[in-house]
């Protein structure tokens, strides 16, 4: 029987390593609001990351990484955390790799290159603490501006607050804003991002088109998949974006018909974001599955 590597993973909320207390990531008592900001008033798209169950892959214990959307929930990928070294990996479902998402050991002048930043070496520029909103001090580093319009910030116990938990890079080469808003650790609010200061993002700019006539199918697919627009004749520029699980654009379609038949063919699989639009309003927004 293969032994299973423990090594990584604690999930209390804190360990203790040299005199020096750490705090862990991995945490099933925290949660993030996460939301995405889609270009030309296209609105917010509003969810939660939060930690499910604990799982071997290839003899190594995860702990799922989870999706909400209201009341829907999926596994987004799998976390692990060795607390000796004080490094934070993640596997996407998408595919078996694991790679380095944090490492908290770092100190200053440390260069590093940082998961779903599309190739750049950061140098950390300070590393100091932050007071929460309960009070707690926590450390935080900072890093070199590279590739977006600020700095990328982690928080020890949240991760990265410039964009959010699953990118600990500045940017991920997408038109799609992903902020984190809140964290919240056994339901009490520790941080915030004051340039929002609320933890959920109203749409905007929503047209009265009945979203409800708008469907995908079949979703999941395998390839080729269906927009059904019944009243397709009433809107103006109608538009059909597609987005992957890293926020990046992979299809843009005018829609004209009724019907319009949509090839995946060639894609990987992934969670896919669907965005229906007319002009500048956003109609619908959803998930494409692709196996």
């Amino acid at each position: 029987m293969k032994q299973v590597v423990l090594s990584f993973i604690l999930l209390a909320v804190s360990v203790s390593l040299h005199g020096q207390k750490y705090v862990t990531l991995i945490d099933t008592t925290r949660t993030w609001n996460v939301a995405e900001l889609y270009p030309h008033g296209g609105g917010a798209l509003n969810y939660e990351y939060l930690f499910g169950d604990t799982v071997t892959i290839e003899n190594t214990l995860y702990v799922e990484v989870k999706a909400k959307w209201f009341d829907t929930s999926e596994v987004f990928g799998y976390m692990r955390e060795d607390t000796l070294s004080r490094r934070v990996y993640y596997r996407p479902t998408i595919h078996s790799n694991e790679s380095l998402l944090y490492d908290f050991s770092l100190e200053e002048g440390d260069t590093i290159q940082l998961y779903g930043d599309p190739g750049h070496k950061y140098t950390v520029l300070q590393v100091d603490s932050v007071e929460l909103l309960n009070g707690d001090v926590r450390k935080r580093w900072i890093f070199s501006l590279e590739f977006y319009y600020t700095n990328a910030v982690w928080i020890e116990g949240i991760g990265n607050t410039t964009i959010y938990l699953l990118n600990s890079g500045d940017s991920d080469g997408s038109t799609i804003e992903t902020v984190t808003l809140c964290v919240h650790e056994n339901e009490e609010l520790v941080y915030m991002n004051d340039t929002f200061d609320t933890c959920y993002l109203d749409w905007v700019n929503v047209s009265e088109t009945d979203s409800e006539t708008i469907r995908v199918f079949p979703n999941p697919a395998t390839g080729q998949t269906t927009l059904s627009i019944p009243n397709v004749s009433s809107c103006k520029n109608p538009t059909l974006h597609i987005f992957n699980s890293y926020g990046q654009t992979v299809k843009v379609i005018s829609i004209k018909e009724k019907q319009t038949q949509i090839d995946l063919t060639g894609l990987p699989a992934d969670i896919y974001i669907y965005r229906f639009t007319e002009g500048r309003d956003q109609l619908k927004t959803g998930k494409i599955i692709l196996h």
